[in-house]
């Protein structure tokens, strides 16, 4: 495990690379950006201050004592219409410094991806390259800023920046101790480090807001208008350097492209698998049985004695499953499914359990239960008399599959949570999408797309009046098991929607479809009105839909003459 300083010292190693390389090409550009920057932070801060001090003056009968002489001089008035005017000054020239730093940040992004002189590596590149550049001036400009106001605050408030830099040195290695020794501290600030900054810079502030009233009341602080100042500016400070640190994090992460983009001897290194040091642990095998057994001693199986367990490919990235063995007390031998979801797969763990835990009749190997190892969600299955499908298998067992999630009825809170947060397949089937086939029929066939274009509000409403089902979405050959007595199964659910029935069906093999739209309508009450003409409609827009979606306008267009068939059949049967 790489400790945080080692991170920050490997971090720092490469800011120092690539703001060389950036004064290296774009010397004038560079500078003018971070100056830029730099002003816009101090005219933002002087346009706070400076309506401070004219509200001070309103609520004054004579300028305040504590102001400067050569302010005192003045009239009250007066200095409220200059400080006015200033602040609007201000924040006219904050406003001209933002639009110098868009126009010198394209610019500087363009000559620096002209002088790397590589191919395009990767969409938005130019965007990208001149958010990077820009990001990485305005950190500079920050940590520019927050030396000035140490400098400050040394001459002004020297117990103010005692007491700050006691703060951070305490929070350093604070921060330091508990990211290298506990791994939930580790991951909340990988993954909430602006939140953990923020809060960071906004104690800091408090903390020295506490020890400046503390000076007045009980010791000898010195006068009040200095005293403000060094108070804004360490809540600036503390604010510029909790940016910086968010930039610096933040371009770190992108890393491989930065270096891509303006490095010659960097090419784009693309990683297929994101392994954490965190997760390749639990995988190794020599801790497997640890994590493995305590899972099932949680989950009060009598398998609890592990013998071994190897890798069971499920094609998803992030997600790590293995087939392991265990015995009982009294010698018997079973094998259970582990599915351990990274935390990129978090929101998919809890879309199966949730589905696990509400439809336990959907055809999938028992499941045992969830339980949490170390962070991360583990999902446990009966595994034991199953194995994967052959390629000659696979067809029967999606039908299989299908067969029986049409004759399914869904839970309805669980219709009513999907319909609320994704769209049916009614509301993806839009004229927008069905205008862009026009693109690829010729005017021989532009009648067809017409009738369909002229049926359209009827196919929708059919298809919003049609009971539901459950469809799940990653059946593949890794996912589609048997058992002994050949029933299919599927062992991975987290990407599964709800339809109209019959959607997902094999369109191809549509004898088989009318025998299970018959078995389904036997055991749900809500199909035995539902005509079979009507579910056959349902697939073909169905597999309408998603061929449009993958721009394959062709094949969909080849569906619409059986579509509208079944459709018109429906609308003969309805005059009658």
């Amino acid at each position: 495990m790489t400790g945080l300083l080692d991170l920050i010292r490997v971090t720092m190693g490469w800011c120092f690379s690539l703001g060389g390389k950036f004064l290296k090409v774009v010397p004038f550009t560079s500078l003018t950006l971070q100056a830029a920057h730099f002003f816009s932070q101090v005219l933002l801060l002087l346009t706070f201050f400076l309506p401070l001090k004219v509200l001070i003056l309103l609520g004054a009968e004579k300028v305040p004592h504590y102001f400067p002489m050569y302010l005192q001089s003045l009239k009250k008035t007066h200095l409220i219409i200059a400080f006015s005017l200033l602040a609007v000054i201000c924040y006219c020239l904050y406003i001209v410094s933002n639009f110098i730093i868009a126009y010198f940040s394209r610019k500087g992004a363009d000559q620096l991806l002209k002088n790397s002189a590589k191919l395009k590596l990767f969409d938005n590149q130019r965007k990208i390259a001149t958010q990077v550049y820009s990001k990485y001036t305005r950190g500079l400009a920050a940590g520019t800023f927050v030396f000035i106001a140490v400098s400050i605050l040394v001459f002004i408030y020297p117990l103010l920046i005692s007491v700050l830099l006691v703060y951070c040195v305490v929070v350093g290695a604070t921060t330091v101790a508990l990211y290298d020794r506990f791994p939930k501290i580790r991951r909340l600030i990988q993954q909430s480090h602006v939140e953990v900054l923020n809060t960071l810079s906004s104690v800091g502030f408090l903390v020295t807001f506490f020890c400046m009233v503390a000076d007045y009341l009980f010791f000898t602080p010195p006068k009040i208008f200095p005293a403000l100042i060094a108070l804004l500016l360490v809540r600036q400070g503390l604010s510029r350097l909790a940016t910086m640190i968010q930039d610096v994090t933040s371009l770190r992460l992108q890393y491989r492209q930065i270096n891509a983009m303006f490095f010659h001897d960097k090419p784009l290194v693309v990683t297929d698998s994101a392994y954490t040091a965190e997760i390749k642990s639990l995988l190794n095998e020599d801790f497997r049985e640890e994590w493995m057994t305590a899972v099932m001693e949680d989950l009060s199986s009598p398998y609890k004695k592990y013998l071994s367990s190897t890798w069971s490919q499920i094609g998803q990235p992030n997600i790590y499953s293995f087939e392991s063995c265990f015995t009982s007390e009294n010698g018997n031998q079973k094998t259970f499914l582990f599915k351990l979801y990274d935390a990129p797969a978090e929101f998919l763990a809890m879309r199966e359990s949730l589905l696990l835990q509400s439809e336990p009749l959907i055809p999938v190997p028992q499941f045992l239960g969830s339980r949490n190892v170390r962070g991360y969600s583990c999902h446990v299955f009966e595994f034991d008399k199953v194995r994967k499908v052959t390629l000659r298998e696979q067809g029967p067992g999606l039908v299989s599959i299908a067969q029986k999630l049409m004759s399914l009825e869904p839970v309805e809170t669980l219709v009513q949570q999907f319909g609320r947060s994704h769209l049916y397949l009614e509301q993806r089937l839009t004229n927008e999408l069905i205008s862009n086939l026009s693109l690829v029929v010729s005017r021989e066939n532009s009648a067809v797309l017409q009738e369909f274009q002229h049926r359209y509000a009827g196919i929708i409403s059919l298809l919003e009046g049609l009971p539901r089902q459950l469809v799940c979405a990653d059946v593949s050959p890794n996912t589609l098991i048997l058992s002994e007595t050949a029933e299919a199964f599927v062992s991975h659910w987290p990407n599964w929607k709800i339809e109209p029935v019959g959607a997902n069906w094999l369109i191809i093999d549509r004898p088989k479809f009318l025998l299970a739209i018959e078995s389904a309508r036997a055991s749900r009450e809500s199909l035995k009105d539902v005509q079979s003409a009507a579910i056959m409609v349902s697939a073909l827009a169905y597999a309408f839909e998603r061929l449009c979606s993958r721009g394959n306008y062709e094949d969909a267009f080849a569906l619409l003459p059986d579509l509208l068939e079944y459709y018109e059949s429906l609308e003969t049967t309805d005059a009658l």
